[in-house]
């Protein structure tokens, strides 16, 4: 038997991934785009919008006590588009981009698993979140809103700089499934939110005594919309009356 070329497994699995990738992502939004259609052909009260804000991750306190790290917050932006059906319970499907920056910096002899080094990251991911959100309180003009539901989040450019990591393989995670919670209000069509999620890191961290697949992350974000519909207007209903005559 010929011995197996394993330069050529890694550069096609290399080749490979972005493929998976992106064919997870195009199942993913094809599937939310049908559950729109479908739910948006039934709801009386559609509105679609876009927002804004800024986002910001912490470093979990077990990752930080065995590496002795000295991270900055991962802080950012995001920008992306909804849309809302319903009025008082709702469905509100997401397409957000995320961007953050940070700098991690290891010191090998406070740590347990003699790491040295400077990481630095850039960030990117698209997210997808489905959320199923509650109107407290919903007026005319002012709603209060709590929501809860899954996200799907796929890696969009992000990069790694690492300096003197001995012993230590880092990857980025393709794609990543997490837990997206918050409350918001609209004044009119002015939308405001505060969301709190948990999602695994992107970035796969071995090592012969660490590694942080059981790694949550924790992260908020806040920002403004602007929301196009009719999600606060009830639909006149035209009733026909006939008149008999005796």
């Amino acid at each position: 038997m010929g011995k197996i070329n394993y330069k050529i497994l890694g550069d096609a699995k290399k080749v490979a991934s972005p493929i998976i990738k992106f064919t997870i992502m195009k199942k993913t939004i094809s599937i939310i785009a049908c559950v729109i259609c479908v739910l948006s052909a039934q709801a009386q009260w559609f509105s679609i919008g876009a927002r804004t804000g800024y986002s910001s991750t912490f470093t979990p306190e077990n990752y930080k006590q065995m590496l002795n790290v000295t991270q900055n917050l991962q802080n950012g932006f995001h920008a992306g588009v909804f849309v809302r059906l319903g009025r008082t319970i709702y469905v509100q499907p997401e397409i957000i981009y995320n961007f953050s920056t940070y700098n991690s910096l290891t010191a090998s002899e406070k740590s347990t698993l003699n790491i040295d080094g400077l990481k630095k990251y850039k960030i990117g991911t698209i997210d997808v979140p489905l959320l199923l959100g509650a109107s407290l309180i919903n007026t005319k003009r002012f709603k209060f809103r709590v929501m809860v539901g899954p996200k799907m989040s796929f890696n969009a450019g992000s990069t790694q700089e690492i300096k003197n990591i001995n012993d230590m393989t880092q990857t980025i995670r393709e794609a990543r499934l997490g837990l997206d919670t918050g409350i918001g209000f609209d004044i009119s069509r002015l939308t405001f939110d505060v969301r709190y999620y948990l999602i695994q890191n992107l970035y796969k961290i071995e090592h012969q005594n660490f590694n942080n697949n059981n790694e949550l992350l924790h992260s908020i974000q806040a920002s403004i919309g602007f929301r196009f519909g009719n999600n606060n207007k009830k639909k006149k209903v035209e009733t026909n009356t006939t008149t008999f005559k005796q």
